[in-house]
């Protein structure tokens, strides 16, 4: 099993000045299924004693919440 998805923040090229549509749904539903799936992997990484995995996971993890930052650190500029 893997995950893999493409990164696209059109709103970084574009600069709207609302938040578009494609950020919203990452917000809404990719990020959290993202780190969803990530909980369940270590879950199962733990539960099969895959100690080699676990680093990975953490980057992975730590890589969608920066995703997520950048978004609303974008939204954020927009309010001021």
């Amino acid at each position: 099993m893997y995950i893999s998805f493409n990164l696209v923040m059109d709103s970084w090229l574009t600069n709207p000045n609302k938040v578009t549509d494609s950020e919203r749904v990452d917000l809404t539903k990719l990020v959290p299924e993202m780190l969803q799936l990530l909980d369940e992997c270590q879950e199962r990484a733990e539960a099969e004693f895959n100690w080699d995995v676990l680093p990975l996971i953490t980057k992975a993890r730590e890589f969608v919440e920066s995703y997520r930052d950048a978004i609303l650190f974008r939204h954020a500029q927009l309010k001021s």
